[in-house]
């Protein structure tokens, strides 16, 4: 049975989510479907405040997601290294 995930209405996707779909996706025989989650819709909704030490961090998985993360994911994940 596939999985989907879908971008909430307040505009939560992060790095960190980035990441659980990533490993979503590693889980046998369980598809993930991405709706919803194109970098138009993240620039358009509300941040996560993080200090400077999460930013950081954040920042940091959100590269690696860019070069390792799931395909359709991996421009988002770029757009939130820059943000």
């Amino acid at each position: 049975m596939p999985i989907s995930t879908f971008r909430s209405p307040r505009g939560d996707l992060d790095a960190y989510g980035i990441r659980t779909i990533y490993k979503l996706e590693w889980t046998p025989s369980r598809p993930v479907a991405v709706v919803r989650m194109e970098v138009e819709f993240w620039r358009q909704g509300p941040k996560l405040q993080q200090n400077a030490d999460q930013l950081t961090k954040s920042r940091r998985v959100a590269a690696s997601m860019s070069a390792n993360g799931p395909e359709e994911l991996r421009e988002l994940a770029s757009n939130r290294c820059h943000w």
